[in-house]
């Protein structure tokens, strides 16, 4: 029944949009360019993060809660798709595939199961950290979110509708979790410590995790990967 849906939904989507090689060219530069993307809603989050008078003393708890509830929501996200559901294919390469516009030279991700969708999951748990400081700026984040970010990946074939509700519901529901939970206080308190001892080692970090969070982590998952390859060459 939800597959019927779904099907349903990309259907209605490309007979809306489809046909047009602009827009399916804007579509992809859209997936392709992470400033485009991302940027404007990592932009909202650094700024809540921030003072109106450019200072971060009040904030180190916020910050630290964040930046937890966003790697806490993706990495969840990434295990239930790999390790715990069962595999779903993305609908492009489905058995009764529609005719989704053509990739170009992005990346084709057969390989990976579509649901929950991870992107989808990532940039509402951003959503939600934007939320917890301002709501007006929480609903500019969401609209760009649901119309800049998932739309192009159910356009393109990537995701069903479903993949992209449940991973948005994710990124949220972790996010409240990480807000409520007193663990972090302590931690939180050091850390307000360090921004009032060494500010501009602060702002120097802030830079680095906002292109970390602009690029979903790509330098990170370099390294790791590199380290594994590392591992394995001198395990051979």
């Amino acid at each position: 029944m939800l597959d019927d849906f779904d099907r349903a939904v990309s259907a209605a989507t490309l007979q809306a949009f489809a046909g047009s090689e602009g827009f399916d060219w804007a579509i992809r530069l859209l997936i392709e360019v992470d400033l485009l993307r991302v940027g404007p809603i990592i932009g909202l989050l650094v700024f809540t993060w921030v003072s109106p008078r450019g200072r971060v003393e009040a904030h180190p708890e916020f910050i630290l809660r964040s930046l937890l509830g966003i790697v806490a929501a993706t990495m969840l996200s990434r295990i239930l798709q790999q390790f715990v559901l069962p595999e779903r294919l993305r609908p492009r390469f489905a058995p009764d595939a529609l005719p989704f516009p053509g990739l170009g030279h992005l990346s084709i991700l057969s390989d990976w199961s579509s649901f929950p969708s991870d992107t989808a999951t990532f940039i509402f748990a951003v959503v939600a950290a934007i939320a917890v400081a301002s709501r007006p700026l929480a609903w500019m984040a969401a609209v760009w979110a649901v119309l800049v970010v998932c739309f192009p990946r159910l356009y393109l074939g990537y995701h069903y509708l479903s993949d992209l509700v449940a991973g948005a519901a994710l990124g949220i529901g972790v996010m409240a979790f990480i807000q409520w939970l007193p663990l972090l206080r302590r931690p939180a308190c050091l850390a307000r410590k360090l921004a009032e001892r060494y500010p501009a080692v602060v702002f120097a970090a802030l830079v680095l995790v906002g292109y970390e969070l602009l690029t979903a982590f790509r330098t990170l998952r370099q390294a790791r990967d590199a380290l594994r390859d590392l591992l394995h060459a001198l395990s051979a």
